[in-house]
C-alpha cells in the first residue's frame, strides 16, 4: 500500500465518523507520540486537541494510563550528583535539579552535565549574624 492510499484510507476514518475508534487508537499512544501525532496534519492536530485532550472522558483514560506507566515503569538512576550537604528534599525540571539542604542552602546542578550552577543561601542574614557559612 503506497503512503498515498495509507492517508487516504487515514481520512477515510475521520470522514466516516469514527470517532470512538479513533480516539481509541490515538489513546494507545503514549503520551509523547501522542503529542507528536498532533504534528502529522492540522486534521489530526484537530482531533486530538478536541476529542482527546478536551474530552473530559478521554482525559480521565490518558491519566488514568499515565499513572500506571508511572507505577509500573521501569525507574531510571544516573549518578551524576554528588552534595557534600545533607539533603532535605530534592525537585527537578527538565534542565536542572533543585536539592534543598538541612543546613538551608538550595543546590541547582544541570542535569545535562551534572555540574552544579547555583548555590543559593535561603538565609543570608542569619549567617552573617552568627559567623556560619557553607
Amino acid at each position: 500500500m503506497s503512503s498515498q492510499e495509507n492517508s487516504l484510507g487515514i481520512s477515510c476514518l475521520f470522514s466516516s465518523n469514527m470517532d470512538e475508534f479513533l480516539q481509541a487508537v490515538f489513546l494507545f499512544l503514549d503520551p509523547a507520540s501522542l503529542k507528536n501525532s498532533r504534528r502529522v496534519s492540522s486534521q489530526w492536530n484537530s482531533f486530538i486537541k478536541d476529542r482527546v485532550w478536551d474530552s473530559q472522558v478521554e482525559m480521565e483514560r490518558l491519566t488514568e494510563k499515565l499513572k500506571l506507566l508511572w507505577k509500573e515503569g521501569t525507574p531510571a538512576s544516573v549518578e551524576r550528583i554528588s552534595s557534600q550537604r545533607l539533603i532535605s528534599s530534592v525537585k527537578c525540571d527538565m534542565k536542572f535539579v533543585y536539592c534543598c539542604t538541612m543546613e538551608g542552602f538550595i543546590d541547582v546542578y544541570e542535569i545535562a552535565t551534572g555540574n552544579i550552577k547555583y548555590k543559593l543561601d535561603c538565609f543570608p542574614d542569619k549567617r552573617s549574624d552568627d559567623g556560619s557559612d557553607d
